[in-house]
């Protein structure tokens, strides 16, 4: 029995969970067509190219997304390598690069590596969910775990840009602000 939890508590073994089930459900989407589900990426997208053509980035935009757009235009240029891709490989490595930065951010808390790997087990799932409806809730979180991460090590600067990112993407990343009050 300890041999089968240290099987299921290694890293190899969370990696591949935490990037697997992400990676199977985005796949799964994109070979079954389900381009409904990849609505969200294309907002994201047309965020980045509604940018360069200079248009109002809040107005409805019937013809390529059936949302509105609630992301800032800084957001365009961290979508922008992935909107110049073809649309399967782009919403592919959105939520791959997504996966990443989210768990780089969980790895920076200052915790041991088994309780990190631990973190890691219990959102695999959640992770999974965003993966799946091309959400942008890993790369909030990454930016808010980050902005406390920074304030912990007294990196003000990184933690501001942080903070910064997260508010300018979407209004949710000042929750990084609340961590300078209880450092």
């Amino acid at each position: 029995m300890d041999k089968l939890a240290k099987f299921f508590t290694s890293k190899p073994f969370v990696y591949v969970f935490w990037f697997g089930l992400s990676l199977f459900a985005v796949v799964k989407s994109v070979i079954l067509g389900h381009t409904h589900i990849h609505n969200n990426y294309f907002v994201y997208k047309y965020n980045f190219i509604h940018v360069l053509e200079q248009r109002n980035l809040y107005l409805h935009d019937a013809a390529h997304y059936f949302d509105l757009n609630h992301y800032g235009p800084i957001f365009s240029y961290i979508i922008a390598p992935f909107a110049l891709m073809p649309d399967a490989l782009g919403v592919v490595l959105w939520v791959m690069f997504t996966a990443g930065l989210l768990l780089f951010a969980i790895k920076q808390l200052p915790i041991r590596e088994n309780h990190y790997l631990i973190i890691l087990l219990l959102c695999a799932h959640e992770l999974m969910t965003s993966a799946a409806n091309v959400q942008i809730n890993p790369l909030i979180a990454a930016l808010i775990i980050l902005s406390f991460t920074f304030i912990k090590k007294e990196q003000d600067f990184w933690a501001a840009l942080m903070i910064a990112l997260g508010m300018f993407i979407k209004l949710y990343g000042v929750v990084g602000l609340a961590f300078s009050f209880f450092q």
